[in-house]
């Protein structure tokens, strides 16, 4: 009895294995950085500007976008401004934060004109956008903005993603911007899904620091 038990357990341990091995591992190591991302929220010391520049490196590390910002709506006066920057030279950083958006910027496609994905997700073309001086600083190669795209699925200085922090009311409090990636191509489906996801959990916890109870 104490064999057949044992060889029931190792039969057991090789199906788990040769399933664990037959799934995909970058989507496996997506959920494990989640699961330790919401952890470390969790933690009671754990401030606002922390987490923003956790959530930050979390995403960098996981995509492999060169460029990788956090910014949210101040509730002290209800504008939007860059917390985050990594993988910006000083300048560009420090341009960066002088940026400040009204709420009605965030979505203006008059002014910021772009493809949207449903109400979380729009990306932005470099040809298709007017920087302000004061915009083009704020990139690592300005002097490339408006260079020709060699192809469609290649992404080029000035191009942009945006993924928005939504609160209850689906109002954009937040956002998480990527651009570089060191494939230099457009991400897929699949990644843009898990950004959204990002997106949606940073949302969750910045509401719930910085809004919850307030009127905005």
């Amino acid at each position: 009895m104490m064999q057949e038990h044992l060889s029931l357990i190792n039969r057991t341990r090789t199906i788990l294995e040769k399933y664990a091995t037959s799934r995909d591992s970058k989507d496996e190591a997506v959920m494990a950085e989640i699961i330790h991302l919401l952890d470390r929220a969790k933690t009671p010391t754990q401030q606002l500007d922390a987490f923003l520049h956790d959530l930050a490196r979390t995403v960098r590390k996981l995509f492999e976008f060169s460029e990788v910002c956090v910014g949210i709506r101040d509730t002290s006066d209800g504008m939007f401004r860059y917390k985050v920057c990594l993988g910006y030279r000083v300048g560009a950083q420090e341009a960066r934060k002088r940026i400040v958006y009204s709420p009605d910027e965030m979505t203006d496609d008059m002014l910021y004109p772009a493809v949207q994905i449903g109400r979380r997700t729009r990306f932005y073309l470099s040809e298709n956008q007017a920087f302000k001086e004061t915009e083009r600083e704020a990139f690592n190669r300005p002097s490339m903005l408006g260079k020709e795209r060699p192809s469609d699925d290649v992404m080029v200085e000035g191009d942009y993603i945006d993924f928005f922090m939504l609160d209850p009311d689906r109002e954009i409090i937040g956002w998480l911007e990527l651009s570089n990636p060191k494939d230099g191509k457009w991400p897929d489906k699949r990644t843009i899904r898990w950004l959204e996801l990002f997106a949606s959990i940073a949302g969750a916890i910045v509401y719930e620091r910085e809004w919850s109870g307030r009127r905005r």
